[in-house]
């Protein structure tokens, strides 16, 4: 009469057991999670910071990723090349807020991050225009553009 269907006992067992786990998560009513007024809150301590924070300009003067941002590395380098900037590339002009630095590329690659009244190899840093700096040492003025090197000569 009605054709035999023969029912593999391993997937039939797991069709159950599915079906029973199901039913009782469906049935299952958990707590409610218990809400906490700001009044009934519990903070932690405050956290104590032992050493100060370092300042932006602390910061920007040893940048992270620049290999050469060690103290003794940077005065290594003010010492050297007889105190000149020839050779240097301004590589680009930034401000955040009120300041503004300058980016120059060292001959030998470096990358030296300036803001206006810093020292770079005995220049000081006099202004940041949005296309060039003025650099000040002594009685000599530079102007170096944007993507120009600074070379030997009267201010440019």
């Amino acid at each position: 009469m009605f054709p035999r269907f023969e029912v593999a006992p391993v997937p039939a067992a797991l069709a159950v057991a599915l079906t029973a786990l199901l039913t009782a998560q469906l049935l299952y009513n958990p707590p409610a999670i218990e809400t906490v007024t700001s009044g009934a809150a519990h903070w932690l301590p405050p956290v104590a910071i032992t050493a100060p924070l370092p300042s932006a300009d602390a910061i920007e003067a040893r940048p992270l990723f620049n290999p050469t941002r060690g103290a003794a590395a940077a005065a290594d380098r003010a010492d050297s090349a007889a105190a000149t900037i020839d050779g240097f590339t301004l590589v680009g002009v930034a401000s955040r807020g009120r300041r503004a630095v300058a980016v120059l590329r060292g001959a030998d690659a470096t990358i030296h991050t300036v803001g206006p009244g810093q020292q770079l190899v005995g220049w000081t840093l006099d202004a940041v225009r949005p296309d060039s700096v003025v650099l000040v040492r002594g009685d000599e003025r530079r102007t170096i553009a944007v993507g120009a090197t600074a070379t030997k000569g009267p201010d440019q």
